[in-house]
């Protein structure tokens, strides 16, 4: 128990590492590449394929039927992609958990259709404090950005209200924003590079910063209320 207790604190104190964040990450996908890649695969086809399928229905229609169809379309399939969006957060997130325990099927990808219009909300509401940071010299909607990039993570995951989840990421980043800043561009220098290598590397980058993202939100954990994950522990432990 005094080490669980001892590495809980490690955590708490230094929760953005991103070296070693991003080394455990690729650890990870070595270890459970087939998984990652199996989530990532019915994530994309859900997310894309109807999406092509009816741009390409429309394409072969008449001018004049378009318009209509078109904002009904894009309608319809940005309410689709939210969905999935928001069914991949707890697929993810129960792979970084639970490893080859974690469920990845169409039911987990369909599952939080009831907090859809929370969703909707909390993206508004995001969306407006971004653009008036970015309207005042760009630098405050960098800094809101970070200090609120847990906000869909928390209402999904934790099923929080939308005040709370605003609320509690600031609380997890509080105080390290520059240090998550750091994390992130480390990410997009891993992509950067992933692409350098004839884009075949993106099939390695994208997961691996895809599973640090997480790794980082079940760190920051440890400073709010709901505490750190057991599984981050044992990680840090192994």
């Amino acid at each position: 128990m005094g080490k669980i207790e001892e590495n809980m604190n490690i955590l708490a104190a230094d929760s953005v590492d991103a070296k070693k964040i991003y080394t455990q990450a690729w650890e990870f996908f070595k270890a459970n590449w087939k998984l990652v890649y199996k989530a990532g695969l019915l994530f994309g086809v859900l997310t894309y394929v109807p999406q092509f399928t009816l741009d390409a229905i429309l394409s072969a229609l008449q001018a004049s039927e378009q318009d209509f169809l078109v904002a009904i379309v894009g309608l319809v399939v940005q309410v689709w992609q939210t969905i999935i969006g928001m069914g991949a957060i707890i697929v993810f997130l129960d792979i970084i958990r639970n490893k080859h325990a974690a469920v990845v099927n169409l039911e987990v990808f369909f599952s939080q259709t009831s907090r859809f219009w929370l969703y909707i909300l909390a993206s508004l509401r995001y969306t407006i404090i971004i653009l008036i940071g970015f309207l005042l010299l760009i630098i405050p909607g960098i800094i809101w950005s970070i200090k609120y990039q847990f906000v869909f993570y928390l209402l999904v995951d934790k099923k929080l209200g939308v005040k709370e989840a605003f609320d509690v990421s600031a609380q997890m980043t509080e105080g390290i924003k520059w240090k998550i800043f750091v994390f992130g561009l480390f990410g997009f220098l891993i992509v950067i590079a992933g692409l350098l290598l004839l884009g075949v590397g993106l099939f390695i980058a994208f997961p691996v910063v895809t599973i640090a993202s997480y790794m980082l939100y079940d760190r920051l954990l440890s400073r709010t209320k709901f505490g750190i994950t057991q599984e981050a522990i044992v990680g840090e432990i192994a």
